[in-house]
């Protein structure tokens, strides 16, 4: 989904307190080097709830954890970190503040034009509700200052085994992080900068997944074992990726909420952890890591499936205008979705076991949703997979899925595969998509 919460680098209490204990047992750990300290200085107040200044006790606790973030993560801080301790108001007054509406409403056009979220539901609402939900703690770019909720915060008053002091440290480790990757690789105006859909889930998985695989190492470390063990270990790391699934879906909210909005974020912890953790392990440190802000993944295909070749072929296209059976349609929004997405789309209607296996052929997509004069929308999706094989996979999920969803005889929504690309519509008759097929694949 592109990504309208660009400057806030969120967790969950629930996805890393859980997640990491299922990683390895704990123990007392005390680190060693020492950062500058977190910053005093003035918190602005909050749009609405209450916001204030660590007392010096929770100084005292977060200076502790800004060395075990250094000493985790291997970086030390350049500066410091202003901290400010938020309650729960006001932590969902920033996040509704940094929502893109123009984002959100093009990723909306998108998405309900392909069914994959319908026409009647307030994503703006649900977003936000999910982040009043999950989010404890954030890192903000782009005043580069950490923020923590104030529940959370009393956690690490609590004694060292505690599961809430366990936790409330995993979260704070996650965004000191996230305050390092902003003072060494540049993290707010990376933020910035103008991707796909697609580039965006690959570079969030890339943030938050960095972030995760130091939680991984502060949890390895815990046990007295290293991390390349901890993360070498198939099985394990198979069990953490569920439990990262399983605890954030433990939520009624976001177990409820359509696949679009749910894989997406999911993806940037779970998945971004299986990517940094195999980066890692080419040379046991996080030198391949830091490597990768220099070159950051592109697309979701080279996170999910990072022992793979970059794909050297142009990505499929669509025209700006389409002239069909003499009516004319122009494009109101262009996107590149990705395999996590087309993932998405497949597994709202099948299991995922089998969306995977349809999606992960995937080499390349385009849509575009069109409005003709008369304001009909249609949507047009392109996929280009890796073989005919892989082509015919998709198509056949495809159109089981939409068969599905109009209950065995859809009249708007239609696929079709040429060698190795596949067509997916939304919107439109038969003939009219037939005709789209037609000239689309004819185009040189």
């Amino acid at each position: 989904m592109p990504d309208s919460l660009r400057h806030i680098a969120l967790c969950s209490a629930v996805v890393l307190a859980l997640a990491c204990s299922q990683a390895t047992s704990h123990k007392t750990e005390r680190a060693q080097t020492a950062p500058a300290p977190p910053s005093t200085a003035p918190i602005a107040k909050a749009q609405r709830g209450q916001a204030r200044t660590p007392t010096p006790k929770e100084q005292e606790a977060i200076a502790r954890l800004m060395r075990l973030a250094e000493r985790v993560r291997g970086l030390r801080f350049i500066a410091r970190v202003p901290v400010a301790i938020e309650n729960a108001e006001a932590v969902m007054d920033y996040a509704r503040s940094e929502l893109r509406r123009d984002e959100l409403e093009n990723a909306r056009t998108i998405y309900v034009a392909l069914n994959m979220l319908p026409a009647h539901l307030d994503i703006e609402e649900l977003l936000v509700s999910l982040l009043g939900e999950q989010v404890v703690g954030y890192y903000d770019a782009r005043q580069g200052r950490l923020v923590v909720r104030d529940d959370v915060i009393a956690g690490l008053g609590a004694e060292d085994q505690d599961v809430q002091s366990l936790a409330a440290r995993e979260v704070l480790l996650h965004e000191l992080v996230h305050a390092l990757q902003d003072q060494h690789f540049g993290l707010r105006e990376r933020l910035d900068e103008k991707r796909s859909s697609d580039g965006e889930n690959a570079f969030r998985a890339l943030v938050e997944g960095d972030a995760m695989l130091a939680v991984a190492g502060f949890a390895a470390q815990q046990a007295g074992v290293p991390l390349r063990a901890l993360i070498g270990d198939r099985e394990r790391m198979h069990s953490l990726a569920t439990a990262i699934t399983q605890a954030a879906t433990a939520s009624p909210l976001l177990s409820d909420a359509p696949a679009i909005v749910r894989e997406p974020l999911l993806s940037a912890y779970r998945d971004g952890l299986m990517y940094t953790a195999h980066l890692y392990l080419t040379n046991n440190s996080f030198t391949a890591v830091d490597a990768a802000y220099q070159a950051p993944p592109t697309t979701m295909r080279e996170v999910l499936h990072p022992e793979l070749q970059k794909v050297s072929s142009a990505p499929p296209s669509l025209p700006s205008e389409l002239k069909i059976l003499g009516s004319e349609y122009s494009a109101v929004t262009q996107e590149s979705l990705g395999e996590l997405e087309l993932f998405a789309y497949l597994s709202s209607d099948m299991p995922a076991k089998r969306a995977r296996a349809a999606a992960e052929g995937w080499t390349g997509d385009a849509v575009q949703v069109y409005r003709d004069a008369a304001g009909h929308v249609m949507a047009l999706w392109l996929v280009q997979q890796g073989s005919q094989l892989d082509a015919q996979e998709l198509a056949n999920a495809a159109r089981e899925v939409q068969e599905s969803r109009c209950k065995r005889v859809c009249d708007d929504q239609h696929v079709t595969q040429r060698d190795l690309q596949v067509l997916i519509g939304h919107g439109l008759s038969r003939t009219l998509f037939e005709q789209a097929a037609t000239t689309l694949f004819s185009a040189p």
